[in-house]
């Protein structure tokens, strides 16, 4: 079964409530004629119950398209039988006029020629009755005074259903309207994306080789220097800035797995303690050099609990955590220290991770999230560091922002959804 959309929904709510009003009109029609005296040919009552009858039949059945032709087809034909054979003081003839809205209303600009259609046979089929004196049928015969009455009730109904049927087509026609707006605002959003993604591809497939070869290369002319040395204490030299090079290419290729992982893997929550966390975070950075000449301040309380993903807050603390090892200052006596505090509010963790190194100059605080982008010229990682940190955060419904001084240290404030 077919799902319809919302305007089609409503054209058959429209329907349905058509052929009932229709069956209701005819019994009242009925009673009219019965309590007037008026002499009436049964035959003409029930067509008017078969048309609302089928129609409201094949609308149940969801044949939406078929019910509009037959109901409209069969309610012009029967209106141009009545209104030819009845007097023009009663006002029948005005259901040529409903019957054109009801099309507008039930076609739309979606299927505008059998609108216009149905509009013109309306149009035709009323003018052949207002220009001549054809008639089928003799149906039933008035007095001026019950022509006024039907007058009347015919005005009454025809107004009705008209300003019903303008009213939803002009709803219809509208909300389509705004869905085609925001259709196109969503093109030129995805486009725009699109866009973004694209150029950060290019950009990351450019670094990414840059990035691979300079150590390949590295390790290449050590191994030839190796080769080609015969003194012992050179080559235990160069193994060690093999090994040395080996590490940082390990590091980048762990981070590129990062960058996959959170673009592609789905959110799994669960409850985390982010004290342990922390600890575990830091005695796995305990190969890295300067690790001891950094002292850890985690002042997280040790049963705070967060549900959410161990696994991406494990990359962001991660990062985080090293990049304050790794820029300590090296240059002053004080105590290199990264310190770690967080607290609930609201239904979230503010977690805030601060130190005392190197820090951050003020041009270079509004870049560091971007991909490739280094704030240190001296820097030996990748650039994709804290641009994975942000797009990790993003995909947990979190935030980051940054404030540093440069030469004093840098301060991360984090929130994340619990």
């Amino acid at each position: 079964m077919s799902v319809l959309s919302a305007a089609d929904q409503k054209r058959k709510n429209l329907i349905h409530r058509l052929s009932i009003l229709v069956l209701a009109l005819t019994a009242i029609y009925i009673f009219l004629d019965w309590l007037l005296g008026i002499h009436v040919q049964p035959f003409v009552y029930g067509l008017f119950f078969l048309n609302a009858f089928f129609s409201y039949f094949l609308n149940r059945s969801n044949r939406l398209s078929l019910s509009k032709w037959f109901g409209l087809l069969f309610f012009n034909t029967i209106i141009f039988l009545v209104s030819s054979s009845e007097p023009f003081e009663t006002g029948i003839h005005l259901h040529f006029v409903a019957a054109g809205a009801v099309a507008l209303a039930l076609f739309g600009y979606e299927e505008y020629k059998s609108a216009l259609f149905f509009a013109g046979l309306s149009i035709t089929l009323y003018l052949i009755v207002f220009l001549t004196d054809i008639s089928f049928i003799n149906f039933r015969s008035f007095t001026q005074k019950q022509s006024q009455i039907f007058f009347v009730i015919n005005t009454l109904v025809s107004a009705t259903v008209s300003i019903y049927s303008f009213m939803l087509f002009s709803r219809v026609n509208y909300n389509a309207e705004a869905a085609l707006r925001r259709s196109e605002q969503d093109k030129v959003t995805q486009n725009e994306q699109l866009k973004k993604i694209n150029q950060e591809l290019d950009r990351f497939v450019y670094s990414v080789s840059h990035d691979l070869r300079a150590p390949l290369s590295s390790i290449t002319g050590l191994i030839q220097v190796y080769q080609l040395s015969d003194n012992l204490p050179e080559k235990d030299k160069l193994v060690g800035m093999m090994q040395d090079r080996v590490a940082k290419l390990d590091k980048f290729i762990h981070t590129i797995i990062d960058y996959s992982r959170n673009a592609r893997s789905e959110i799994t929550r669960k409850s985390v303690n982010l004290y342990s966390l922390i600890e575990e975070i830091w005695s796995d950075l305990s190969y890295m050099p300067g690790w001891s000449q950094v002292q850890l301040q985690n002042n997280l309380p040790s049963h705070g609990i967060i549900t959410s993903d161990e696994d991406r807050l494990r990359i962001v603390l991660s990062n985080l955590i090293s990049n304050a090892i790794v820029y300590r200052n090296d240059r002053t006596e004080r105590q290199s220290f990264v310190n770690v505090k967080g607290w609930q509010e609201k239904g979230q963790w503010v977690l805030q991770l601060s130190d005392n190194g190197q820090g951050i100059s003020e041009e270079h605080l509004s870049h560091i999230f971007e991909m490739f982008y280094r704030a240190h010229r001296e820097s030996k990682g990748s650039g994709l560091g804290l641009y994975i940190v942000k797009e990790t955060l993003d995909r947990l419904k979190g935030t980051i922002t940054c404030q540093s001084t440069y030469g004093e240290g840098t301060q991360f404030s984090m929130v994340v959804p619990d």
